[in-house]
């Protein structure tokens, strides 16, 4: 029994020690340039964030200090940040009129190779309302095969008639998407909502940990969170799953969940809409009423 463990330890280190020989050489030349969706008021202060962290197997999202990130918005250099210790830049710009806005960040030094990456700046008056998305509501993922048995590749795949759906709704809604997906995969997850035709719409990553009860918790206090930085006019909440519906419905939204096979048969808190595919969410939030 111990030959084999010890055969089992060593195969894996053996996979293992290519990642590891070359982990200086990873912490120096493989980083990720995070850029922020954010939502702004008219008028109102204005801070750009940009995380470097770097991207090698044995240094992975360590953030990366000292590094001088360009601004842009519309094409246009709004000036350089510096990264701090913990991998984050920040930028102050001028207030700006309503509209939705183009952020491109560009890191500007010799030593990684190119990097950049875009964000959403949305600068949103309180009318219309805000419908708030689960991105995983609107799409189904499952595990393919990736570079390596520790890099499992995640495939995407647009839930039936999600796309289209939100399309129509944004002509009388702004359209909010938040996710649990790391940081480090908003910028492909951002190019994939492109791809599939869905609004363009701020995205927020969203830190919810592990556990049920840390979903609801953390999903709460960030709805929470908008609301006390002036956004009174959330109005609906689309969710993937019951966990979605209690904060959603404690902060006074319209709730909808769109329920699957499993979930189908599940209680959900009164009040909640149960909706099993996206033409039935439009015709529930068409009949949705008052201020």
């Amino acid at each position: 029994m111990r030959k084999l463990e010890a055969a089992l330890l060593m195969a894996v280190f053996m996979l293992l020690l290519p990642a590891i020989l070359s982990g200086q050489d990873d912490s120096k030349n493989s980083i990720l340039l995070i850029a922020y969706d954010q939502l702004v008021h008219p008028g109102g202060r204005i801070l750009i964030k940009a995380k470097l962290v770097s991207q090698g197997m044995v240094f992975r999202n360590r953030p990366v200090s000292g590094e001088r990130v360009e601004f842009s918005i519309g094409g246009k250099s709004a000036g350089i940040g510096l990264t701090g210790g913990d991998g984050v830049a920040v930028k102050e710009i001028p207030p700006l009129p309503q509209g939705e806005y183009s952020i491109t960040l560009r890191l500007k030094t010799a030593q990684y190779g190119p990097a950049e990456t875009s964000a959403i700046l949305a600068v949103w008056e309180l009318d219309p309302k805000i419908l708030i998305v689960n991105l995983a509501a609107a799409m189904d993922e499952k595990e393919g095969s990736g570079p390596s048995i520790l890099e499992p590749r995640i495939e995407m795949a647009p839930r039936p008639d999600a796309a289209a759906v939100l399309k129509r709704l944004a002509r009388e809604y702004h359209i909010l998407f938040f996710t649990e997906k790391e940081e480090a995969l908003l910028a492909g997850t951002r190019a994939w909502l492109a791809s599939q035709k869905f609004p363009m719409s701020p995205l927020m990553a969203w830190k919810f940990g592990p556990g049920p009860a840390t979903h609801e918790l953390v999903l709460e206090e960030e709805l929470k969170g908008l609301r006390a930085a002036g956004w009174t006019n959330l109005k609906v909440g689309i969710g993937a799953t019951a966990l979605d519906a209690e904060p959603f419905l404690n902060i006074g939204l319209k709730t909808i969940i769109l329920t699957g096979e499993k979930e189908n048969g599940l209680e959900m808190p009164a009040g909640t809409i149960k909706a099993n595919d996206w033409k039935t969410v439009e015709r529930f939030v068409g009949k949705i009423q008052g201020p």
